[in-house]
């Protein structure tokens, strides 16, 4: 199965570094031309089938590359929600927030990455031949890496700092030798 795995455009609260997680959020002056350049640079591009989480911003992003692909539903799937932070939606990201040692009310690492292995083995027995576009969350995205590049839960901050519209490409095999073709590439909005 090929993948093909991008982050949602641009929000204020990205651009402000505010816990916005899982929060339907205002979008940035960017959002439109970063979600156009990214359904131009994917609109000859071979895609079966379209998921994304139930937030608008990975929505709206999945339905504006899906124009060149009139022919697909987006499914949505809420396991593509990004990380939950609880207390601390809508607060400032303080410079000195220790990514690597996360407060206890905070989803984990196992947690997150446990629910995004859930999602990609039964999209890999459903669609084992096919392209599968997926839209998600800086977070989930990065759970998503960890699981391809068989990686320790520990070692899951190494993949850290995923750009909004990235572009990652990946052939996901039954004998888990996955290939990374394209990682996080934001050529398109150059």
């Amino acid at each position: 199965m090929r993948l093909i795995i991008t982050r949602h455009w641009e929000t204020l609260q990205n651009k402000n570094r505010i816990f916005q997680w899982r929060m339907d959020t205002k979008l940035s002056e960017e959002w439109i031309e970063q979600a156009c350049k990214l359904a131009l640079r994917l609109k000859d591009t071979k895609i079966d089938v379209a998921y994304s989480s139930n937030l608008k911003r990975a929505k709206n992003t999945a339905l504006k590359v899906l124009e060149y692909h009139s022919d697909l539903k987006l499914k949505i799937d809420k396991r593509l929600i990004e990380r939950d932070f609880w207390e601390l939606l809508g607060k400032n990201i303080p410079p000195d927030f220790d990514w690597n040692n996360l407060p206890d009310f905070f989803e984990t690492d196992e947690q997150m990455c446990l629910r995004v292995k859930e999602f990609l083995d039964e999209i890999y027995r459903e669609n084992k031949n096919k392209t599968v576009f997926i839209v998600c969350h800086a977070w989930v995205k990065l759970a998503f890496l960890t699981i391809i590049h068989s990686k320790n839960f520990s070692k899951f901050q190494e993949f850290w700092r995923m750009k909004n519209t990235g572009v990652t490409i990946c052939d996901i095999e039954e004998d888990d030798e996955h290939k990374v073709h394209v990682l996080d590439c934001t050529e398109h909005l150059n």
